[in-house]
C-alpha cells in the first residue's frame, strides 16, 4: 500500500514537471534548476524571501521574471547575465538601488520597481531602448536620470509618490510616451517646452508644489486627461483650450480655469475636486 501511495506522488511529480517544462512557466528554483533550458517563465512572488539564489546564468532562455512582494535588498550579480529577459517584476521588496548592470537588459520592456526604497537610478537605465512600461510608485526617489530621454519606446511613465522636485529636461523628448503619472511628488518647475511630448493622452501632476503650467502644453493635441489637483497651480493656461481632443481637466476650487474653445467645449469637462485620489494602477 505505501509503495502504491509512493508511486501515486511520484506520477504526479513528473506529470508537473512535465508540464512546466512543456509551458516554460515555473515557479521554484530547484524544479526550474532540473530543466534550465525551457525556463521561459519564473514566477515567485509572496514568498517571504530576503535574497534570491545567483544562477540566473542557467537560464539562457528567460524571458520573464516575477519576484514582487518579497524582502529583496539586493538582487544576484547573474541576473543581469539574462539577455532575452523581456519583463521584469520587483514591485513591493525592500531594494534602496540598482547597479549599473540594469543597462545589460537590451530587450526589457516591462520594469517594475514600485513600492521599494529606492533614492536614485543608474544612468544605464537610458540604454534600455525597447522598454515600454516603467513602475516607479511610492520609492524615495529625489530625481529621476537625464538619461530616461533615451527610453525612446517608453509609452506609460509611473513615477507617483517619490520625492521629485523637478524633472530632467530630456523628459520632454519622449515622443511616444502616453501615460505620465508625476503626482504626489515636490515638483516646484516643469520643462517649458512639451511639444515633443507628441502622443501624450494622460497627465497627473496633481498634490506638487507648483506655481504655474508651461503654455506649451496646449501643443499635446492628443491629450485627453489632465489633472493638476493641489498641484498650487492657481491658474490654468488658455492654450489647453484649443486641443480638440481633451475630455477631463482636473482642478481644485483655487485654481481658475482656462477660458474654454467655443467648438469645444461641449467635449471638454473641467472638474472641480479631488478625483487625482482615485489611484491608478494601469495593470502594474
Amino acid at each position: 500500500m505505501l509503495m502504491r501511495v509512493l508511486l501515486f506522488f511520484c506520477s504526479l511529480l513528473f506529470c508537473a514537471l512535465a508540464a512546466s517544462a512543456k509551458t516554460g512557466v515555473f515557479t521554484d528554483f530547484a524544479e526550474a534548476l532540473r530543466t534550465p533550458d525551457q525556463v521561459r517563465i519564473l514566477r515567485i512572488p509572496m514568498r517571504g524571501l530576503d535574497s534570491l539564489p545567483d544562477v540566473f546564468d542557467r537560464f539562457p532562455n528567460l524571458e520573464e521574471l516575477n519576484a514582487s512582494t518579497n524582502r529583496l535588498t539586493a538582487l544576484p550579480p547573474t541576473l543581469w547575465t539574462c539577455a532575452n529577459l523581456k519583463k521584469l517584476d520587483l514591485q513591493q521588496n525592500k531594494l534602496t538601488a540598482l547597479p549599473e548592470d540594469l543597462g545589460r537588459l537590451s530587450r526589457l520592456q516591462y520594469l517594475s520597481l514600485s513600492r521599494n526604497r529606492l533614492t536614485a537610478l543608474p544612468q544605464t537605465i537610458g540604454q534600455l531602448s525597447q522598454l515600454r512600461e516603467l513602475y516607479l510608485s511610492q520609492n524615495e526617489l529625489a530625481a529621476l536620470p537625464e538619461s530616461i530621454g533615451n527610453l525612446r519606446s517608453l509609452v506609460l511613465l509611473l513615477v507617483n509618490s517619490n520625492q521629485l522636485k523637478s524633472l530632467p529636461a530630456s523628459f520632454v523628448t519622449l515622443s511616444r510616451l502616453e501615460i505620465a503619472d508625476l503626482s504626489r511628488n515636490a515638483l516646484e518647475t516643469l520643462p517649458e517646452d512639451w511639444s515633443g511630448l507628441k502622443n501624450l493622452q494622460m497627465l497627473y501632476l496633481g498634490y506638487n508644489s507648483l506655481k504655474e503650467l508651461p503654455w506649451s502644453l496646449g501643443a499635446l493635441q492628443r491629450l485627453q486627461e489632465l489633472d493638476v489637483v493641489r498641484s498650487g497651480i492657481l491658474r490654468m493656461p488658455n492654450s489647453l483650450a484649443d486641443i480638440q481632443r481633451l475630455e477631463r481637466v482636473y482642478i481644485d476650487e483655487r485654481t481658475m480655469p482656462f477660458f474654454q474653445n467655443p467648438r469645444f467645449e461641449n467635449r471638454q469637462q473641467i472638474i472641480i475636486g479631488n478625483s487625482s485620489m482615485q489611484p491608478r494602477q494601469y495593470g502594474n
